[in-house]
């Protein structure tokens, strides 16, 4: 029965074109989140970062074109790039997302960038954040705020962590 019910609420999102709520780690079309978290700031913070793994099920490759959250001024997708001994952060227009594969967005690494969130975050607490996909269009989810990477899941952990990394 929860294989109908996940089969018809897909259906009717792709038909819909609607935004999906998604459960840490349920699958929403053929994108899987898995390991979303953001680390606790005081309230006079200026940025965070956010960190989560897409993974693609599909064959089709898709991309993160954007984020959104009503707890920020302003949310940017960046990467780090090395320039020489020194890495910078940079804002990109998007991260590909490859078929039957999947992105780890990591400190050091490709991250969701908060710039001027409204309030802090306290351990313990989530943060509504919505993915904008290409394909698959808007997945809105709660981000865990804790002090470090929860464990990976048994499908985002080893191979595969490639790409615009986690």
């Amino acid at each position: 029965m929860r294989w109908i019910v996940a089969g018809l609420l897909t259906i009717n999102m792709m038909l819909a074109g609607t935004d999906a709520a998604a459960e840490e780690g349920t699958p929403v079309g053929a994108l899987v989140i898995e390991d979303a978290w953001t680390r606790p700031i005081g309230a006079g913070a200026r940025t965070t970062a956010i960190y989560l793994t897409i993974r693609n099920t599909g064959g089709a490759d898709d991309r993160l074109l954007a984020a959104t959250s009503e707890a920020a001024e302003r949310v940017e997708l960046h990467v780090h790039r090395h320039e020489g001994d020194v890495a910078r952060m940079a804002q990109v227009p998007a991260i590909a997302v490859p078929g039957r594969g999947q992105v780890a967005l990591a400190p050091g690494a490709a991250h969701v960038m908060l710039i001027g969130p409204k309030s802090g975050l306290a351990e313990g607490a989530t943060l509504p954040l919505t993915l904008v996909f290409e394909k698959a269009g808007r997945i809105s989810l709660d981000v865990p705020v804790r002090r470090r990477a929860p464990l990976p899941t048994s499908s985002s952990h080893g191979a595969g962590h490639g790409g615009a990394h986690k």
